[in-house]
């Protein structure tokens, strides 16, 4: 189960939270609408769809920057460390037959392999739009008259 950085991410790797989530499906739910709002709200400082330009492109790229190193923080943490959810090690039901901590090792490398597709891309993207903005700023010639 993938866990995003953020503040309700966090929040949920904390185990009496993640046992209401299990326990009660309501809890569950909004556990996954906490994650789809940051996610948007995230997703829509780094994207500026209505071009509101309060971050630049270079800021946007940081920003995105910044997410990917804090995901793959937490992927390290679920692909290095023993399982983090001692009540739940000995569940019969996981998917594919994996243990605990084969199951959370690969919810690390997955949750990593996204972020660097999604967040890597689009820093990407915009680092190089940057750089042609501060080309064309800086090392374009003058108009002429």
């Amino acid at each position: 189960h993938t866990r995003y950085i953020s503040v309700t991410g966090v929040q949920t790797c904390a185990l009496p939270i993640y046992d209401a989530a299990v326990r009660h499906p309501a809890v569950h739910i909004v556990e996954h609408w906490s994650f789809i709002a940051t996610g948007l709200l995230v997703w829509i400082q780094i994207l500026d769809p209505s071009r509101h330009r309060r971050l630049s492109q270079g800021m946007r790229a940081v920003f995105a920057g910044l997410i990917l190193l804090a995901g793959m923080v937490l992927s390290e943490v679920l692909i290095a460390a023993h399982p983090l959810y001692a009540p739940y090690l000995h569940v019969a039901d996981r998917p594919f037959g994996w243990d605990a901590a084969e199951d959370q090792n690969r919810a690390g490398v997955l949750m990593m392999a996204e972020q660097v597709l999604t967040f890597g891309m689009v820093a990407l993207l915009l680092v190089w739009g940057h750089v042609e903005q501060v080309e064309r700023e800086h090392f374009s010639p003058p108009p002429s008259e």
